[in-house]
């Protein structure tokens, strides 16, 4: 299956990202770091734009190609549609912190991937969708999923409203991370329609 994935950066998020790309000797270095970390996804092609430009989004496009074929021959396949940006460890591994929490700035990630299906297939299992907030309008995550016709959505919100969290603040942080981590471990299960 192939696809292609836009992601845009502005802001903090741009200049976080810029920094990344440059930590290689080239463009092309770091999309082939992140071919190798992308589990059965491969890409193909790709360009970067605007990335010694800092008053424009850095916007990168990629072509892709997903591994679906799980080997049983049955017409079904998992897919994990968060292969961008994954949070797969939680930040907040301290049992008790005494001393604020400073995310340097607040920050609201959005995510939105679309995935055309070339043929029909029904949806036996997905992401749940999540709606969580931190205390006192501190920050949310909000995660939809959904098949229309043969066209496969999600939507992801991680915003933090604050850039720096209070102590009794932490607790709330560690359990949000928890969450989203757990929710990130499912995967759609898709079935060819015959």
């Amino acid at each position: 299956m192939i696809g292609t994935l836009t992601t845009i950066s502005q802001g903090y998020a741009a200049y976080n990202k810029r920094r990344e790309i440059k930590r290689y000797s080239s463009p092309d270095e770091f999309v082939e770091k992140l071919d190798d970390r992308l589990n059965k996804i491969k890409i193909i092609s790709h360009t970067i734009n605007n990335l010694d430009s800092v008053e424009n989004p850095l916007t990168e496009n990629y072509e892709i190609e997903f591994t679906v074929n799980d080997g049983s021959n049955n017409g079904q396949f998992y897919l994990s549609p968060f292969f961008i940006n994954a949070i797969t460890k939680n930040p907040f591994n301290l049992n008790v912190r005494t001393y604020p929490v400073d995310l340097g700035a607040a920050s609201d990630e959005r995510i939105i991937i679309n995935i055309e299906l070339h043929q029909k297939y029904n949806l036996l299992d997905k992401p749940k969708d999540l709606a969580i907030g931190l205390p006192n309008n501190g920050g949310k995550y909000l995660l939809q999923t959904q098949l229309d016709d043969k066209t496969l959505s999600l939507s992801q919100v991680l915003q933090f409203n604050n850039a720096i969290y209070e102590p009794d603040d932490y607790p709330y942080l560690k359990a949000f991370y928890s969450k989203i981590i757990q929710n990130q471990k499912a995967e759609y299960l898709l079935k060819k329609v015959d």
